[in-house]
């Protein structure tokens, strides 16, 4: 079964055989597979009007247990958004109930984030909804012994971010990003 992996690697084999393009056989299939599963996720997030980016948050906080409570700042590292980008996610949530915001008692400087009891109630429904979409898109791939290896290969990557000082969240920049071009 060919994939439009195997035809870019194809094309490139062809104008130009001197590259070795064995690496894109493993990384272009992720990245195509990343744009798919972000678009699933708008798609099932979507029916509770989350992003998924909003989603991690709440599930963040809700997985954590009671308080259901985080420091703005770590919640940012958790979820790997930039200040900014956490503050006007927090500020949509904020607006539509599903988090509060607090300063600490023990630092004033430091802003906790907790859930409202519509925000636990949300994220466990919008968790339950994207579970349930992602086992059945992976029940046969898990069956088959896929989850592992993945592992093995998220723990390579996230070595080599660390061992570069580069980060591995796609902000690597043009010399280490991968593209399918």
């Amino acid at each position: 079964m060919s994939d439009v992996i195997d035809r870019l690697i194809a094309e490139w084999d062809e104008e130009a055989p001197e590259l070795d393009t064995s690496g894109m056989a493993i990384a272009g299939r992720l990245i195509a597979l990343g744009d798919r599963l972000r678009e699933r996720a708008t798609r099932v997030l979507g029916q509770f009007a989350l992003s998924y980016r909003e989603f991690d948050v709440l599930a963040t906080l809700r997985r954590g247990g009671p308080p259901y409570a985080r420091p703005a700042g770590e919640l940012a590292r958790a979820v790997v958004l930039s200040s900014g980008a956490m503050t006007a996610c927090l500020d949509r949530m904020e607006r539509r109930g599903l988090i509060s915001r607090e300063r600490s008692d023990q630092d004033r400087r430091t802003v906790i984030v907790r859930l409202t009891a519509e925000g636990r109630a949300l994220a466990l429904k919008a968790a339950r909804a994207w579970f349930r979409s992602v086992n059945a898109l992976f029940a046969e791939a898990e069956a088959d012994g896929l989850g592992e290896p993945l592992r093995c290969l998220l723990a390579g990557v996230e070595t080599d971010a660390a061992r570069t000082g580069r980060p591995s969240t796609g902000e690597a920049g043009p010399a280490r990003a991968p593209h399918r071009a």
